[in-house]
C-alpha cells in the first residue's frame, strides 16, 4: 500500500510539474518583427530625453530668472 501512494504522488508531481513547464516558458516562434525605424527610435529614444530634459532644465530657469530680473525692476 504505501508503494502505491508514493507512485501516485510521484506521478501527479510530475505532471503537476510538465503542466507548469508548458505554460511558463515563453513561445520563441512567432514573435513579432521589430522594423528598422522601431530598432532606430529605441536605440536614440535614451538621447532625446536626456535632451529634451536638459532643455526643460534650461527654460524653467530662464523662466525663473527673468520673472525675478522682472520683480527687481519694479
Amino acid at each position: 500500500m504505501k508503494h502505491c501512494n508514493t507512485t501516485c504522488a510521484a506521478t501527479s508531481v510530475r505532471q503537476a510539474l510538465h503542466a507548469q513547464s508548458r505554460t511558463r516558458f515563453v513561445d520563441w516562434h512567432n514573435l513579432p518583427k521589430p522594423t528598422w525605424r522601431e530598432a532606430l527610435q529605441a536605440l536614440a529614444a535614451p538621447a532625446a530625453r536626456m535632451h529634451r530634459y536638459r532643455n526643460l532644465r534650461t527654460l524653467v530657469i530662464h523662466q525663473a530668472t527673468s520673472t525675478l530680473d522682472s520683480k527687481d525692476c519694479s
